[in-house]
């Protein structure tokens, strides 16, 4: 049977199919919608968190501030049940948890090793069950019962390393969506942070310099900026409570000499144990500042009478005068005050600053260790002081000094047996001017180095020219003064040079030193008289029994000489104190096997006792005055042409034979 030919039959659409096809998509296309929706709702929240989060990382000041508005923000996208965040900087071995919304994770154990790994990815991890995390079985139990879940959030910024951590409860609670907010808001949070620390860099080193700017680098007191300042408010405090304000000037005596002897390091560590001592000895309310080398200032707040200061000044030498011990030497200190009141001797740091300092150069011409109070009249001694420093440096430079010799007469022999150089200035307006007007100046301000020097090279050039003039080679001694030992090598080399120089032997020279010198570093001046020896060169101590030898140093020091001081010659005759302690001297030295010389011998009185003594040598106006070079050149002639057994005729004085 044929198929029918044509087109086939129409087919009439099943209704019921196409409703279900059609439902179908629309439903799919619902779906999409919704998740479209949703979709969009996720990123406005999350666009809305960016910004309320971008706000708060803007606004924070700090970290704790940041990580506590960001914390709220976040809760609303990612609900963490706990927060924390961990830091730590470069070549650290842990990190610290410095910010938390617990306390339980305040004391983690989180290692440098473990957390590293999370920030050197630069990716977010969630981990969906901590507890197989090596960095979280090792913290507390209070930590593991907590977390199951986590997301670690890395954040480096600088010079600082840093994971932020979101924990909750159960397991696998965050999801992608938490994760995804969370990338978003890394690398604001970084920027944030790196800014934060940026300023907070910026912010340390201005208050350093403003530290620096006014506190002495050394000690770490207040310096002269900062007295400056609190003068000016402690000065207007003390006018409205009717009170005073104290400034007292502080000056260590002879710290140039520690830094000369052992070093400026032990100097800097001695200036740093008397700061610090200055702080205790003193109240909380007063002010301790230094100003630069051994100069500090102490002010004295709510002093109602000038009285209550010297009990506080008496303190604070106390305080100083302990021995103190640097890198195995003791060192014995002391210091000069001078105190100015505020208002009576100044209303600003300047006046009071300088007037202070004068009273302070008082204190130390009247013997150190002490304190004086400003007067007017002080003022008037200053600028006089100031005026005789500038013309002793003067002085040196135009060949103003001089010096003059005084015989020294051996009593059993009769003879002249040698001479001491005395130091006179040749002043262009006041004439000759005598080592006591000036020596202290000298001394003070450290030109007595140089002049002490000028003494040296100019007696032993006089000698050489005596000698080449066919005179008796006698020996000439030289006063050293403390000053010229702090640096006991240059000095040595010095003799040496000059002795060299001049082609002279070490025996025509004469070294002396004040018992005060010789005691105050024994065992370094043992070793420096032992080198002068060993040059032929002769040592003195001078003015013997008015200083404080220890005679279990007297017999170790390289001395060939006693000096007695005039002050016990003075009244030999009359006084039995001084004859006694004169006799005792001489028998002393005699023990020792050292020869006694007399100073000050000015009437046949006491050249009678002396002798009876059995003094060697002595020397005084009975003899002569000290003369100058060319007098004392024919003192000399005269004195090798004198008969023998006779007292030499020097200078009109001729003691009676006996």
């Amino acid at each position: 049977m044929s198929r029918p030919i044509g087109p086939p039959p129409h087919r009439i659409p099943d209704p019921d199919s196409q409703s279900r096809d059609s439902a179908e998509e629309l439903r799919e296309a619902l779906i999409d919608l919704d998740r479209a929706r949703a979709h969009e709702r996720q990123m406005r929240l999350q666009t809305e968190g960016l910004l309320e989060g971008l706000r708060v990382l803007t606004r924070a000041e700090n970290t704790r501030q940041m990580f506590d508005e960001l914390t709220t923000v976040l809760q609303r996208f990612v609900p963490f049940e706990a927060a924390f965040l961990m830091q730590a900087d470069e070549g650290s071995d842990r990190f610290e948890v410095t910010q938390s919304t617990c306390r339980e994770f305040e004391g983690g154990n989180w290692t440098a090793e473990d957390m590293l790994r999370r920030v050197a990815t630069g990716k977010i991890v969630s981990a969906f069950d901590v507890t197989a995390l090596p960095e979280w079985q090792a913290q507390p139990p209070s930590v593991r019962e907590r977390v199951r879940s986590a997301i670690h959030v890395p954040l480096r910024t600088g010079t600082r390393c840093a994971v932020l951590v979101f924990t909750h409860s159960r397991a696998a609670f965050f999801d992608r969506h938490h994760v995804d907010m969370l990338e978003r808001f890394a690398p604001l949070t970084t920027q944030a942070m790196a800014s934060m620390e940026y300023r907070a860099r910026l912010e340390a080193h201005a208050t350093r310099i403003e530290y620096m700017a006014n506190h002495d680098a050394l000690t770490g007191l207040p310096n002269r900026t900062a007295l400056a300042d609190r003068v000016e408010v402690l000065a207007a405090h003390a006018h409205r409570a009717g009170e005073l304000l104290v400034l007292l000037f502080l000056d260590l005596d002879r710290f140039k000499h520690v830094n000369d002897t052992f070093g400026h390091g032990v100097g800097d560590a001695l200036l740093k144990v008397i700061a610090k001592r200055l702080r205790e000895a003193v109240r909380e309310s007063d002010t301790v500042a230094r100003l630069g080398g051994d100069e500090f200032v102490i002010l004295l707040t709510g002093i109602t009478e000038v009285g209550a200061v010297n009990s506080m000044v008496a303190k604070i030498l106390a305080t100083i005068e302990q021995p103190v011990v640097v890198e195995d030497q003791t060192l014995f200190v002391s210091a000069s005050i001078g105190a100015a009141i505020c208002p009576a001797d100044g209303e600003d740091v300047a006046s009071l600053l300088k007037n202070a300092d004068v009273a302070m150069y008082r204190a130390k011409e009247e013997g150190r260790n002490g304190v004086r109070f400003y007067a007017p009249e002080m003022s008037e001694c200053a600028r006089v002081q100031f005026e005789l420093e500038g013309a002793l440096r003067q002085a040196l430079t135009l060949g103003e000094f001089e010096l003059h010799y005084q015989p020294r007469i051996h009593l059993e022999l009769r003879e002249l047996v040698g001479m001491e150089a005395l130091l006179r200035w040749r002043h262009p307006q006041r004439g000759l001017v005598m080592p006591c007007d000036f020596i202290a100046a000298a001394e003070e301000n450290g030109l007595i180095v140089q002049i002490g020097e000028w003494v040296i090279t100019r007696t032993c050039a006089q000698s050489r020219a005596w000698q080449d003039a066919g005179l008796p080679a006698l020996p000439v001694a030289v006063n050293v003064s403390g000053r010229q030992m702090h640096k006991p090598q240059e000095f040595l080399d010095h003799v040496s040079a000059t002795l060299a120089r001049a082609g002279l032997p070490g025996t025509r020279l004469e070294i002396e030193l004040t018992e005060s010198v010789v005691m105050q570093y024994p065992a370094q001046m043992i070793d420096v008289l032992h080198r002068l020896r060993r040059m032929g060169v002769r040592i003195a101590l001078d003015d013997f029994g008015t200083g404080h030898s220890s005679l279990s140093y007297l017999k170790r020091f390289p001395v060939d000489m006693l000096k007695i001081d005039g002050s016990f010659v003075r009244d030999l005759a009359i006084d039995g104190d001084d004859a006694a302690i004169a006799r005792a001297i001489v028998s002393m030295g005699h023990a020792l096997g050292l020869r006694v010389v007399a100073e000050g011998v000015e009437d046949e009185a006491q050249l009678d006792l002396l002798r009876q003594m059995g003094c060697d040598e002595a020397q005084g106006f009975l003899f002569s005055p000290p003369l100058p070079a060319h007098e004392m050149e024919a003192c000399m002639r005269r004195s090798a042409s004198r008969k023998a057994g006779t007292w030499p005729s020097i200078s009109g004085a001729i003691p009676r034979s006996t």
